[in-house]
């Protein structure tokens, strides 16, 4: 019997029997649709992290930090260091004067700290951060109007700011030119007023808001320092930078350079180590992690399509006694084994994947939904983390494409049993059957 007969024949059977039929579907469908959901909202998050950090952050950025090497363990800060444990800025230029194929920058910036500025109806609370020039590409920012920190600020340590838009729309109001306008930051610890004068202006995001209205105020780092807003605060050494990496650099290799001349600046025996992590080596991980936990769990989903593959097998073994009399007779008008067994093997896979596409529908529509109702929650929970993670829904093709592979093996194998026993029937016996 031609392929094509035989898969005509197995939809009017699955159309005869609908019920059945759909009952027989239900595990495949099940199991498909678990899968579908697993690895569409998988993808979905794995987008959305990697798309919302790359716009957070420049790929090629390296992050460098001191690591204090103890008795314990590796702990990270300036716990027990001494002043002179720090990286001299020395040090710094000495590192980008030596590796000027490689990188392009270092970035540094203070931890910072809280202000309030006289506003047109409030006060504007403010969070100041010195930094030096590339600080707030490193951090995604745009900058809309004027220019930022430069280096020459830096150097003679200009009163010079810049700004979030939220800043001036609070501050002056939107008719007004910011550009050289004068602002007075008093510092909340100490109640000391620092006088400054606007150069920039960035668009606020919500990576650089530190909870509810305040938005940064970047000045140079060389000021900060100077002016005393941090007690804490070291003009001469730093405990953390960032690197920028050239285009034409591998961040993993920078990064693998950049420890290894550092081990040069200390002593065998000094308690200081730098440790390096790259955002690209950030990426890879996270897409890592999120890719093994998806391929676990979508296995375990799968399981529920070998119990939906049983209950394929046990509907074809009772379709093969109710047709018996169906079987004699082909068989005793001249058809072979090998065509009794081909329908009812085909029968059994396309019952599989009808099962297998409408599974992959409702997979796909629970992953849309399922992913809506996260970015709603989102939304009302954390609002600010929904401005910044922007929720894509990615249906994956290729576990479509397996799940649909999968659904054909799973026909085959259990239906290859059913339709041996049809083949092997004896045509005598099979017409005697009642």
């Amino acid at each position: 019997m031609p392929l094509k007969e035989c898969i005509r024949l197995s939809l009017r059977n699955v159309s005869v029997n609908r019920l059945r039929s759909v009952l027989t579907m239900l595990g495949i469908i099940i199991g498909v649709s678990a899968v579908i959901t697993i690895t569409t909202i998988g993808a979905s998050l794995e987008r959305t992290l990697l798309s919302s950090m790359q716009s957070i952050g420049n790929t090629n950025l390296i992050y460098c930090y001191i690591a204090e090497q103890t008795e314990e363990g590796e702990e990270y800060g300036r716990t027990g260091l001494e002043t002179q444990d720090g990286i001299s800025l020395e040090m710094l230029e000495t590192l980008q004067a030596t590796h000027e194929d490689t990188i392009e920058s270092i970035v540094l910036n203070t931890g910072g700290t809280q202000a309030t500025c006289p506003g047109r109806k409030k006060e504007q609370q403010v969070f100041v951060t010195g930094a030096t020039p590339g600080y707030l590409g490193t951090m995604g920012m745009e900058i809309i109007a004027g220019r930022d920190i430069s280096r020459e600020d830096n150097r003679q340590q200009k009163a010079t700011a810049v700004v979030s838009d939220t800043f001036i729309k609070a501050v002056f109001g939107t008719d007004t030119d910011p550009m050289g306008k004068k602002i007075v930051l008093q510092v909340t610890d100490s109640g000391k007023a620092v006088e400054l004068y606007i150069v920039g202006v960035y668009h606020m995001r919500s990576t650089l808001q530190s909870g509810g209205s305040t938005t940064s105020v970047i000045i140079p780092y060389s000021l900060y320092n100077a002016s005393g807003l941090d007690p804490y605060s070291d003009a001469d050494h730093v405990w953390a930078f960032q690197v920028i990496a050239r285009e034409t650099a591998d961040p993993e290799a920078v990064s693998a350079e950049i420890s290894s001349w550092f081990k040069q600046q200390y002593y065998r025996d000094s308690p200081v180590e730098i440790q390096t992590e790259s955002m690209a080596s950030q990426l890879e991980e996270i897409h890592r992690v999120l890719q093994i936990v998806t391929i676990a769990i979508s296995v375990i989903a799968g399981i529920s399509l070998l119990v939906g593959g049983v209950g394929v097998m046990n509907i074809m073994l009772v379709s093969v006694v109710e047709r018996t009399r169906e079987i004699g007779i082909r068989k005793a008008v001249g058809a072979k084994s090998g065509s009794i067994r081909m329908q009812f093997l085909i029968e059994s896979v396309v019952i599989c994947l009808i099962g297998g596409l409408i599974g992959i529908l409702f997979g796909v529509l629970n992953g849309y939904l399922f992913s809506g109702i996260g970015a709603t929650l989102l939304s009302s929970s954390a609002p600010e983390l929904a401005n910044l993670l922007e929720i894509t829904v990615t249906p994956s093709v290729s576990a479509m494409l397996i799940s649909f592979g999968f659904c054909a093996l799973i026909g085959i194998l259990f239906g290859l049993y059913p339709a041996n026993r049809a083949a092997k029937m004896s045509p005598i016996d099979a017409l005697r059957y009642e």
